[in-house]
């Protein structure tokens, strides 16, 4: 049908149409015989009406004589042809002889002359005739002589006299001839010879008999073909109510099939298959209560079938028999999907030889092989380095002979060894060397310096000596503390974070912690309004620079712990390196404690005993981690800090431990326990930071949302910068009221959140990896594909899931981690559903932040094998032509990692 007819009708007008066609429908059932078919070439009214004349036919041979009939039926189909043929022919003589009585009194006498011929016979009435119209002048009776003899013969053979008898010989002569003439009609039917002139209702009955068998044999054949039709009454009788029977079906089919067209819900051709499907005996009505049920589906049905027609012809076929098995729309698309895709993989595959002989062995061989020349390159050029330096050394500092120092050396001594009041401080000997030709050897001996911003300008002459001049926390560094240093060098590289501090004066005064107040005099006005001084690295971003971010973060140790910031102030382009699964975590890595102190004169007593407690904790452990505290302002520090004290003086063993701590030193840096405030807490990095958020409702119970620092355009940025020093765990101390951090104040549009609502939203963030970080519960669990979101999703990861599900009952995550470290496919353990045993990496790295994709997969490899992984990597190409074999090698690693009960960790890793 058309959509656009379906639309423009109500819904009880489709209905209704629907309805009648059902009642038709079951009136064709009702009237159907059993087993009867119709021809569905043939017109059914031209049937209905074969059938009733055929019927008609059979009931008057059942009321016949037997003898004729038989004596018909004995014939060949060729002579009942010829016979019906001769029959209809004879039509206009019967219809003269019924209007030409006999007089059989004459019939013996005609025999005796002999004219029992139909010529004779027809000879002597036309010599009758010839004589009668001669009669009617003079001169034709009188040269009309052979004819009145020829009349006058005719008259003498019936014993009739000349004239008198002329009309009656003539009338017995016309009706003898004319019986005569059809006499081989009942002969053909009887058997009797042709002159056996019965009366004219036995002749009359005998030929229309014969005629009625020769037509109902025809009409017979035309219905049921070769099946002989019945001989004895009984069977002709019930073959003419089978007959009529049928001819009521088909007329009621006919009814039915009238109501298709017209109605406008039906295709052109819907009449002609319906006509096909129920001739053939296929219930009608049941094809319309299926329309009736669904009527209300129909908009549905006509949108899919015209959607359908609008496909290319190559689809239209295959999406017609998909739909007619009931497939849904995705299954559908996932089998054209699936089609266009494998005929695009052969067709890429044929086109591109490398392609095709792509062999996952010999790629896992080239990239270990690209590893380990990576590795060499890196000590290569590192021993480059030092050889050329080397070189260099002895070229300006030895004789030619390489045994003793040069001129350049022994100047150079001679400044580096003077002892005493001939010493010459660092400045000094700088400025000495100025002059030397080829450049001051000091800087051969020493390339690299590293030096504060005053320093700089302070001891290094003004012109650019240096080839590079590196900045590290260049949004720390005022410009105009850095111009003096761009002077130094020739190329300059600025390393730095604009979503940390800012370059303020809280770090030269004792106002570190005013600003949580009012500005009370003008020397405080003053220095507030000196904390958003200009950095160097904001100036340089607004010059035409090379920029490049450093998207990997290292310091977290699980992803939460970054989370907020990557999230808030990063736009999520940070991609922690994943933790090693084995250590995840029994809960999240940040806790919120919930203290409920008072602030009252800036500080909060019971939010620095609740730290110091959770301090005592963390010492007492086998292994204690760096720990680092911070608060929001020096009180509160100071608080902290006295209550440390305490706890020393009444803890001997607490004291011993905290001494340790504040004198670790780490690998490569001094990392021992630190209280400090807000603002001087950048740079550093500890294993546990302790955060006590300070601020709470006062001894009235009144609560201030006056947040200091954190409440200034910068707050955010102070706020980044604390959140962001652990590398295992951080603990949250508030009393600031729930309700007040859940009742979410609106940032006005175009504006940023300052650090109070980001504090807020951080609390809240901290809550809600409360939740979703509950230990699941061991035990067996029905395998189940778990597809986590991702930018650029693997289809190829998500389809071998369903394909490792479906036919090795093996359950999966797929895009595990972040997408810089992500793990196309992890395998799920069946009796511990948090934990994986196998990754899966498909091709290469889909992530597109790096300039070389290959060496970043490189990259993410090894950091996942380092972490723990056990990983395979699946090649498409491979997997293509290999699917079993490839699916099978990682269900058969996931079930010995089961079975060994080794397993590598879980998605919270």
């Amino acid at each position: 049908t058309n959509l656009q007819d379906v639309l423009t009708r109500p819904p009880q007008d489709l209905r209704a149409a629907f309805a009648s066609l059902h009642e038709a429908a079951r009136a064709a059932d009702a009237a159907h015989p059993a087993d009867a078919v119709l021809d569905a070439r043939a017109p059914l009214e031209e049937q209905a009406a074969q059938r009733r004349r055929a019927a008609e036919l059979l009931r008057k041979l059942a009321a016949a004589d037997a003898d004729l009939i038989r004596r018909m039926s004995q014939l060949s189909e060729q002579s009942r042809k010829s016979f019906l043929t001769d029959c209809d022919d004879s039509g206009p003589l019967r219809e003269r002889i019924a209007a030409c009585p006999l007089d059989r009194s004459f019939i013996a006498a005609a025999r005796a002359a002999g004219f029992m011929k139909p010529f004779p016979a027809m000879v002597q009435c036309s010599n009758i005739e010839a004589w009668e119209q001669a009669s009617g002048s003079f001169l034709k009776r009188l040269f009309g002589w052979r004819k009145k003899r020829a009349a006058t013969a005719a008259l003498k053979s019936l014993g009739l006299s000349f004239p008198n008898d002329l009309r009656t010989a003539h009338a017995f002569y016309l009706a003898f001839s004319l019986r005569l003439r059809v006499g081989a009609l009942y002969a053909k039917a009887t058997g009797e010879a042709e002159d056996a002139l019965p009366d004219d209702a036995t002749f009359e009955i005998a030929v229309e008999t014969a005629a009625n068998v020769c037509r109902a044999d025809a009409e017979w054949r035309a219905i049921r073909g070769t099946q002989p039709m019945p001989g004895d009454p009984a069977a002709q009788t019930a073959a003419a109510t089978v007959l009529e029977a049928e001819a009521c079906w088909a007329d009621a089919l006919s009814t039915a099939l009238a109501l298709v067209s017209p109605c406008g819900l039906f295709r052109a051709d819907a009449a002609a298959i319906l006509k096909t499907n129920w001739c053939a005996g296929q219930s009608a009505a049941a094809a319309s209560a299926a329309w009736l049920e669904h009527s209300a589906t129909l908009e549905d049905m006509v949108r899919l079938s015209s959607a359908l027609e609008q496909l290319p012809a190559a689809m239209r076929g295959a999406a017609d028999a998909l739909a007619l098995k009931g497939a849904t729309a995705e299954e559908m698309r996932e089998a054209f999907s699936r089609s266009a895709t494998e005929q695009a993989l052969r067709a890429r595959m044929q086109s591109d030889p490398q392609l095709a002989a792509m062999d996952g062995d010999r790629m896992e061989a080239a990239c270990h092989s690209f590893l380990t020349l990576s590795k060499r390159k890196l000590e290569l050029v590192k021993q480059t380095i030092r050889h050329a330096w080397l070189t260099h050394q002895r070229a300006r500092l030895l004789n030619g002979t390489g045994t003793q120092l040069g001129r350049h050396g022994s100047a150079l001594r001679q400044r580096l060894f003077v002892k005493g009041k001939r010493a010459l401080k660092l400045r000094q000997m700088l400025a000495t060397g100025e002059g030397t030709e080829g450049g001051d050897p000091l800087y051969d001996l020493c390339p690299v310096w590293m030096a504060s911003p005053a320093t700089v300008a302070q001891i290094f002459p003004r012109h650019a000596l240096f080839d590079v001049v590196i900045f590290d926390e260049a949004s720390q560094c005022r410009l105009e503390e850095a111009l003096p240093v761009l002077l130094r060098g020739q190329r300059v590289v600025i390393a730095g974070d604009q979503k940390q501090l800012p370059p303020t004066r809280f770090f030269e005064t004792t106002l570190s912690d005013s600003a949580d107040s009012d500005a009370e005099t003008a020397e405080e006005l003053f220095y507030q309004q000196q904390s958003d001084a200009e950095d160097l690295l904001s100036a340089a971003l607004n010059l035409d620079v090379r920029e490049a971010y450093l998207d990997v973060h290292y310091r977290s140790r699980h992803e939460a712990l970054i989370g907020f910031s990557n999230e808030h102030f990063y736009g999520s382009r940070l991609q922690p390196i994943p933790g090693h699964p084995k250590n995840k975590a029994a809960g999240a890595p940040i806790r919120l404690h919930r203290v409920d102190g008072v602030y009252e004169d800036r500080a909060n007593p019971q939010e620095a005993a609740a730290a110091v407690e959770l301090i005592a904790t963390l010492l007492a452990e086998a292994e204690p981690p760096s720990i680092g505290v911070a608060c929001f302002n020096l009180t509160q520090r100071d608080a902290i800090l006295d209550a440390l004290e305490e706890k020393c003086e009444a803890d001997a063993a607490f004291a011993q431990s905290l001494e340790t701590a504040r004198q670790r030193q780490g690998r490569d840096s001094f990392e021992g326990l630190f209280v400090k405030n807000l603002e001087n807490v950048q740079g550093d990095e500890r294993d546990v930071m302790l955060i006590s958020t300070t601020f709470g409702p006062d001894p009235a119970g009144k609560f201030r949302r006056n947040f200091g620092v954190l409440s200034t355009a910068d707050g955010g940025r102070r706020l980044n910068v604390l959140v962001t020093r652990a590398r295992s765990a951080i603990h949250v101390f508030t009393s600031i009221p729930a309700a007040e951090y859940h009742a979410i104040t609106a940032t006005p549009p175009g504006a940023q959140p300052n650090g109070r609502l980001l504090l807020y939203a951080y609390l809240r963030y901290i809550e809600s990896l409360a939740r979703v970080s509950e230990p699941d519960t061991p035990g067996a669990v029905p395998p189940e594909l778990k597809i986590r979101s991702s930018s650029v999703p693997s289809r190829l990861a998500e389809s071998m899931g369903r394909t490792l599900l479906a036919q090795h009952q093996t359950g999966a995550h797929i895009h595990w981690g972040n997408d810089g470290f992500c793990v196309d496919l992890a395998c799920i353990h069946p009796q511990q559903p948090a934990e994986v045993t196998v990754g899966v990496l498909t091709d290469f790295s889909r992530f597109h932040k790096t300039p070389d994709p290959i060496e970043w997969d490189l990259f993410r490899t090894e950091v996942l094998r380092r972490q723990g992984w056990t990983l395979q990597r699946v090649w498409s190409p491979v997997l293509f032509r290999k699917q079993e074999e490839v699916l099978e090698k990682i269900a058969a690693a996931h079930k010995a990692a089961v079975k060994q009960g080794v397993f590598t960790g879980g998605p919270g890793a």
